[in-house]
């Protein structure tokens, strides 16, 4: 299985597609892959743990039989970052909440086996600013966190995302755009405090 490590996607899913013992390799490898970064965004698009599991199993479950199925795509993350979000648009569209679940109420321990798909820790080394990040992403409205969350989970490009929230790519443009203004006003009390806490030593 290791081998297949080094596959793109066009040749994994090929392999998926087969009846074969390489099919089973390759859905592991596809895994291995993504799994954090779908578990990740489910979370995102759910109002507790729970629900976001229930989100990432159904997800993979569908990609699976998408694929068994004849389904195309080129690329998987994007392709994968679609299902979940339509799965909980259709799950919660007449019961869930504006805001998810916030990250300040998931056990640390918990956290710890969540990979981290900003990779803050190789631009901010306070954790407690990189904890602040993501419960400011929290506090968005679903349009802006939906977009920043793409942009930043799969590193997709703005077509990508365009196409995930069937929106023109200039839409997704001045969104994402927005979205970090948000972020800035929503962090930049914290600095202000870090100054006048640095002062006052």
């Amino acid at each position: 299985m290791l081998e297949y490590n080094k596959y793109s996607d066009t040749e994994l899913l090929a392999l998926l597609s087969n009846d074969d013992k390489h099919s089973d390799d390759a859905f592991r490898v596809i895994y291995e892959k993504y799994s954090a970064q779908i578990y990740g965004y489910s979370i995102y698009r759910s109002n507790s743990l729970e629900e976001a599991q229930e989100i990432n199993q159904e997800a993979w479950i569908s990609f699976y039989n998408a694929m068994k199925n004849g389904a195309k795509t080129n690329k998987i993350l994007p392709y994968l970052m679609k299902i979940v979000r339509n799965k909980s648009i259709d799950r919660f569209r007449n019961e869930r909440s504006s805001k998810n679940i916030s990250f300040e109420h998931i056990e640390p321990d918990h956290l710890e086996r969540i990979a981290d798909p900003f990779n803050l820790s190789s631009s901010i080394e306070s954790k407690e600013l990189s904890k602040l990040v993501r419960i400011a992403i929290n506090s968005l409205s679903d349009t802006y966190k939906d977009a920043i969350t793409l942009y930043w989970f799969g590193e997709l490009d703005y077509k990508e995302i365009a196409d995930i929230c069937n929106e023109t790519e200039q839409c997704i443009r001045t969104r994402i755009a927005r979205a970090f203004e948000k972020l800035a006003q929503l962090i930049k009390p914290y600095f202000i405090e870090q100054d006048n806490h640095k002062e006052t030593k």
